[in-house]
């Protein structure tokens, strides 16, 4: 499947005007960009755990790979984990009355997205992201 699929479904369910479509639309948004970052990084060779910490190593091998953009796309990752967070585990969490949160969280979703596509098309910054993950792992294994 792929992982933008779910960003299309976070877009129409942000439109609805319930409350679970709202929370839906949140989640599927931070897992849109999420499947996509962990799909790029597995791509490259690196293994990813099957298991929540997944989350939190993807972030960090795209924010210590020294390629900012990756280190800015991994940081909006992080805020995206925060608001997923809230909308599939505290349901007294509030913000999910209307679809403002869930549109803005849909379009910052899709715009570390669409930035990442950008940033990864050419074959010399993906080898660049890819080495920069290298290093860092030799670097935290010392």
């Amino acid at each position: 499947m792929d992982p933008n699929a779910f960003l299309n479904l976070a877009d129409r369910l942000s439109k609805e005007k319930v409350e679970e479509s709202l929370r839906t639309s949140v989640s599927r948004s931070y897992y849109g960009l999420f499947n996509s970052l962990a799909k790029f990084i597995q791509d490259n060779g690196y293994e990813l755990p099957k298991a929540a910490e997944a989350h939190k190593i993807t972030s960090r091998y795209l924010h210590n790979c020294g390629v900012s953009d990756m280190e800015s796309i991994a940081g909006r990752l992080n805020d995206l984990r925060s608001e997923r967070n809230h909308a599939d585990y505290d349901m007294s969490h509030s913000g999910f009355e209307s679809d403002q949160h869930a549109i803005f969280t849909f379009i910052k979703a899709k715009r570390a997205y669409n930035d990442f596509k950008q940033a990864t098309s050419s074959g010399k910054k993906r080898n660049k992201i890819s080495l920069g993950i290298a290093k860092y792992l030799e670097k935290i294994q010392a």
